[in-house]
């Protein structure tokens, strides 16, 4: 399983991750929907980062679907919705 650090994120009209985005990193960008399978398969781990702080970006399932939010038991890591647009 790879780590791979997410710093820029994409979004629908709504709010909504669709993207993680990573400019420095061979991996570039993936979607919400790729992610989330990476994740839920044990390929790849997403995290985001706040100087030292690092918290896991994990999959939450909702009536309205799956998406991605950063872990939050992590409060002093940067939401996802936070970081720059991609």
């Amino acid at each position: 399983m790879a780590d791979r650090h997410v710093t820029w994120t994409g979004k629908d009209d709504g709010g909504g991750i669709t993207t993680l985005c990573n400019p420095d990193e061979s991996w570039l960008r993936v979607s919400a929907a790729e992610a989330i399978e990476h994740i839920e398969g044990g390929v790849h781990r997403y995290y985001v980062r706040t100087g030292s702080k690092k918290a896991d970006v994990v999959v939450v399932e909702e009536p309205a679907g799956k998406h991605l939010r950063a872990d939050p038991s992590r409060a002093s890591v940067e939401d996802l919705h936070e970081l720059p647009d991609c």
